[in-house]
């Protein structure tokens, strides 16, 4: 069974790697801005419809999505 520090470096590789396909994506797509493509849109979508489903099962793991909100003065 692998250490914890290993599994946390193991995780780490792996969001590099994602944050880096991702990086590449969005800058094909930003080339292709003006003139999105049928494959580019697909592409678009594919992504949008990830982060989302991504962003949905990972929560509001920071607090940021909802803002604390100020005590009347």
């Amino acid at each position: 069974m692998a250490t914890a520090a290993e599994q946390i470096n193991e995780l780490s590789t792996k969001l590099d790697d994602l944050i880096a396909d991702v990086r590449a994506a969005l800058a094909t797509l930003t080339e292709e801005r003006e003139n999105l493509t049928e494959t580019g849109q697909a592409a678009l979508d594919s992504l949008n419809a990830k982060v989302a489903a991504f962003d949905a099962e990972i929560g509001d793991a920071d607090g940021s999505e909802n803002p604390p909100v100020e005590p009347p003065a």
